[in-house]
């Protein structure tokens, strides 16, 4: 019998109470001066091509397309979720994401983990082609230029992680900024990295 893991990765939950205001975590970042901006850039793939990697399933606020990567099949219930949090279900190919258009982040995000999916993932190159979610309305979702540039620096750190993805195809999807939170540079390339590999 093979023995799945399934890793659950909270990544930004905020619990409100009722009358406090939402802030985006992207709020707490200076906004890069016009100079800086163009200075570091990293790939990028236009919102058509973006749109291009997901299945008519995976384009709907549902999880229906994606049951299989939760525990049990039992995706998570969108009515337990803070209206405040203006919650979206997003589908791909290897995880699922519980996005908040509020915070501009992921608040939880499934990925079922076999033996086999770790093998194949080992082959794939890294593409670093960033991109906003397109199938995000644009004033709930993080932007790329919500990242450059900053003071003190942050990475765009992924919460289900691109070494895990085992074709390109999800490779590509794994570069959403839906799969991505502020993260201290440290933190994303050291610890955060070493944590889930250590397990795998």
């Amino acid at each position: 019998m093979h023995l799945r893991k399934i890793a659950v990765g909270l990544s930004a939950l905020v619990l409100l109470s009722t009358g406090v205001e939402a802030r985006s975590l992207l709020d707490f970042l200076k906004p890069p001066s016009q100079s800086q901006e163009h200075a570091s850039r990293s790939g990028s793939i236009s919102q058509n091509v973006a749109l291009d990697l997901y299945s008519n399933k995976q384009k709907q606020a549902s999880f229906e397309g994606c049951a299989d990567l939760f525990p049990a099949a039992k995706p998570i219930n969108m009515a337990t979720v803070p209206a405040t949090m203006n919650p979206l279900a997003l589908c791909s190919d290897n995880f699922a994401v519980l996005y908040s258009q509020t915070s501009k982040t992921p608040l939880v995000v499934v990925e079922r983990l076999t033996a086999a999916q770790l093998q194949d993932a080992k082959g794939e190159e890294r593409t670093n082609q960033f991109y906003a979610d397109p199938r995000i309305p644009k004033g709930g979702r993080a932007e790329l230029s919500d990242y450059r540039s900053q003071h003190p620096a942050v990475d765009r750190g992924h919460q289900s992680p691109a070494a895990d993805a085992p074709s390109p195809h999800a490779m590509a999807q794994s570069f959403a900024l839906s799969n991505m939170v502020p993260q201290d540079p440290t933190n994303n390339r050291k610890i955060w990295y070493f944590t889930p590999t250590e397990y795998s």
